[in-house]
């Protein structure tokens, strides 16, 4: 298997991601699916989220401090899914579309202030497969589940989270809860 310059990237020691992960409800029910289609295709298994920000770099305790302060200027965020999509890449394989909404954008670029990253395409989304399945396969899954993926769900957690090619190792290094604005 040959691999792109971000892969790669993803296995230097000491990479991270920042992650908004969905509510208990609709975490489970995106769980569910994951697992299924995991089993079904010989995928790795990872937790629901929608990826803020990637290939962080620094030490682990300069990064918790900054995912501190960035997590004591959000508040829980309201997503509709717009619909299921692919693409022929490992790791957005297939996922759920969120709207860009506001509030999701307004995170994004909190984000990217406190880690002083580079503002890049924003294409916000919870992945429900990675993995090499062919496009007749995904457009088959998506007839499948679309009654399964909520609709509307809210991102009430953010994490850090150090990341490898190899899922399995993924580690959540530190979690906050999100206040909800109402």
């Amino acid at each position: 298997m040959e691999f792109t310059t971000e892969q790669q990237e993803l296995e230097v020691p000491g990479r991270y991601a920042l992650w908004l992960v969905p509510e208990a409800s609709a975490e489970e029910r995106l769980i569910s699916v994951i697992e299924d289609l995991s089993d079904r295709y010989g995928c790795p298994r990872f937790l629901p989220h929608a990826t803020i920000l990637g290939g962080l770099g620094g030490t682990e305790q300069e990064l918790i401090e900054k995912v501190g302060s960035l997590a004591g200027e959000l508040q829980a965020i309201d997503v509709t899914a717009t619909g299921l999509a692919m693409e022929p890449y490992y790791f957005t394989s297939f996922y759920l579309k969120l709207e860009p909404s506001a509030a999701l954008l307004l995170s994004y670029q909190k984000a990217t202030q406190v880690f002083t990253a580079k503002a890049g395409n924003f294409n916000p989304h919870v992945s429900l497969l990675y993995g090499s399945v062919p496009r007749q396969e995904k457009i088959n899954i998506g007839a499948e589940i679309h009654s399964r993926v909520p609709g509307a769900f809210r991102l009430d957690r953010l994490y850090l989270v150090q990341i490898t090619l190899a899922v399995p190792n993924w580690k959540v290094i530190s979690r906050h809860d999100l206040p909800s604005a109402d």
